[in-house]
């Protein structure tokens, strides 16, 4: 097989391996080949060099932050190639040590030197370093050892950094506006990396593509000299991955993931996830030069092998699968109900002509051979009785989903969809926010208390005394402490010009319940919107709900300071109701009237 392709010039399936977390250069070190080569332009870079040519710019600290594999000191060069002589100095690697050493710390202290405590002003030009939370965290804890946290002499600088990431501030904590003003941190994991065009996951799915410039197919050159290419299902996947509507289709899958999570996913894993697309599946890693495997494919006709490895299948079959790939087998959409997939897995089997047809016209007709000689696997697959008729059905239901011809359901929590939309944009009103308040407040009263016509009842006490439990009234829509309130994103809250930059989006509400703060996100949204039905939460729901029990016991000692508010006694055993309102006779005496309810 010394002939079949140029061995002088790299892989390009091998440059597709390296993206992976095991890979070689999943950690992205400025200026590496494959990971550089790969950079999707987000437009981070261009929004941060706005900020910091803007005129009159107080910015003078800019700290990169963000999760291990997100792309900081690749940013950093960047920028660096952009605008060198914006920054007075740079560290890039800060970030690349689990513990800074003796030597680190005197490093980053001196780079730090000009945000002392007390200092009238920063340095000239802006100062830039990748440095994440961790790392932080352990710089100012070290720095502190040496003499103590409160003279090390960087204390105001830690607590802005502390406060812009997001993290519990000493109660005493002052904080200089000049200062403020000069530091921005901009923390890539808020960056969108799903959910539209422009998501860092669309944009390497594109760049994966043999058109695409930055593709390892296009820049490794042996392509070219490859006679086997005819058979190469990975080229022939990227190039369906950088389709218009395959991008949508499997960004689609992601996003859905991100929001069942509640957070943006990490590009280190949606790297691994393109990689699993492109390779469609273990087989490549042993061999010492991938594109063997390839070779032979061809030399046995192994169309079976061929057929697994397509991009309808891949990933999307292995619900045990590694990291982001299981968990979108998990979802895999040829489950989902339509009249288009009824249609597809009920004629497939029947005619293998007709499926190898569809296969074929679906991912790209005669102009992609690789397909072809997938497809010939088609009529030995269906033969595999039951599993195989099966498995062929599906595939073919991917392909459509894939390509466009059958969509996903519609969003299915519309209410939520729209509340975190509004949210986001802060268009907060009478609209979904409003609603959803409203369905948190019924939902928590059904599961910890009553409802009854209008009002809402909570337990004033967590215990009960014998089978008597007494609830209070709270108005949750009041101006009282005992009331529900949508409150600022926090990391909008606590930094929006880093936010902006980073294009960050919230995944969850947070709503503040008589002073305790909850994180609402899909998969707690679900579980509201079906107590507020009257649903009981499932037994996998049930950690999830009862976190809320905290906020529900402050929310009824808040609401019992108020002797004003309706009391309600009820008898667990009988079941038998009675509401207690306070009132006053003709004479102004106040009395309690006593009245049983259902």
């Amino acid at each position: 097989m010394n002939d079949l392709f140029d061995r002088a010039l790299p892989s390009p399936i091998q440059a597709i391996l390296r993206m992976r977390s095991s890979g070689q250069e999943s950690v992205v070190v400025a200026g590496s080949g494959v990971s550089e080569a790969l950079h999707v332009d987000t437009g981070l870079e261009r929004r941060l060099l706005d900020v910091l040519t803007a005129p009159g710019s107080p910015v003078r600290l800019v700290v990169l932050s963000g999760s291990a594999g997100g792309g900081k000191s690749s940013a950093i060069d960047r920028l660096l190639s952009a605008c060198a002589d914006l920054f007075e100095s740079y560290i890039e690697d800060a970030t690349h040590a689990e513990t800074p050493r003796a030597d680190q710390v005197e490093r980053l202290e001196a780079f730090f030197q000009p945000f002392r405590d007390g200092a009238s002003a920063g340095p000239g030009k802006p100062r830039l370093i990748a440095m994440n939370t961790g790392l932080m965290l352990r710089f100012f804890r070290d720095l502190g050892r040496r003499t103590a946290p409160s003279t090390h002499g960087l204390g105001s600088l830690e607590t802005i950094l502390r406060k812009r990431m997001g993290l519990r501030l000493a109660a005493t904590a002052s904080l200089s506006p000049q200062l403020e003003e000069s530091v921005l941190v901009v923390n890539l994991d808020h960056r969108p990396t799903t959910g539209g065009d422009a998501s860092l996951f669309s944009q390497l799915l594109q760049a994966v593509a043999p058109s695409s410039p930055v593709s390892p197919f296009r820049l490794a050159g042996r392509c070219g000299t490859c006679t086997v290419r005819d058979w190469c299902v990975p080229r022939t996947n990227a190039e369906l991955l950088g389709n218009g509507s395959v991008t949508r289709a499997v960004d689609e899958l992601a996003d859905r993931i991100a929001r069942e999570r509640g957070r943006p996913l990490p590009p280190r894993a949606l790297r691994d996830l393109v990689a699993a697309f492109v390779v469609g599946g273990p087989g490549f890693d042993a061999a010492a030069d991938p594109c063997d495997v390839v070779a032979a494919w061809r030399d046995r006709a192994d169309s079976r092998s061929a057929f697994n490895h397509l991009v309808g299948n891949g990933p999307l079959v292995d619900p045990e699968g590694p990291g982001l790939a299981g968990t979108l087998a998990r979802s895999d959409p040829s489950y989902a109900p339509s009249a288009k997939t009824h249609d597809i897995i009920s004629s497939t089997g029947i005619d293998a002509n007709a499926d190898i047809g569809r296969l074929v016209a679906s991912l790209g007709g005669p102009d992609r051979p690789a397909v072809l000689a997938a497809a010939q696997a088609l009529p030995y697959v269906a033969l595999e009785v039951p599993e195989g008729r099966s498995a062929l059905a599906r595939c073919l239901v991917r392909v459509a989903y894939l390509t466009g011809e059958i969509a996903l359901p519609d969003e299915p929590d519309p209410l939520f969809a729209t509340a975190l939309d509004e949210y986001a944009n802060g268009t907060a009103g009478d609209g979904a926010i409003a609603k959803l308040e409203d369905l948190i407040g019924s939902a928590l009263a059904r599961s910890f208390g009553y409802e009854l016509g209008l009002q809402r009842y909570f337990r004033a006490h967590a215990s009960k005394s014998g089978s008597i439990e007494v609830l209070v009234a709270a108005d949750l829509g009041g101006t009282g402490p005992a009331t529900l309130r949508v409150q600022p994103d926090p990391v909008q809250d606590a930094n929006p010009v880093g936010a902006r930059i980073a294009g960050y989006r919230p995944h969850a509400i947070t709503v503040q319940l008589a002073g305790v703060h909850l994180q609402v996100d899909t998969p707690l949204f679900r579980v509201l919107d079906r107590a507020a039905s009257g649903a009981r939460p499932s037994a996998d729901e049930l950690e999830r709900f009862y976190s809320l029990r905290r906020a529900v016991e402050a929310l009824g000692r808040e609401a019992s300071r108020d002797h004003e508010q309706p009391l309600l006694l009820a008898d667990t055993t009988s079941g038998v109701k009675h509401r207690l309102t306070h009132r006053r006779d003709f004479r102004g005496q106040p009395q309690i009237s006593v009245q049983e309810v259902h």
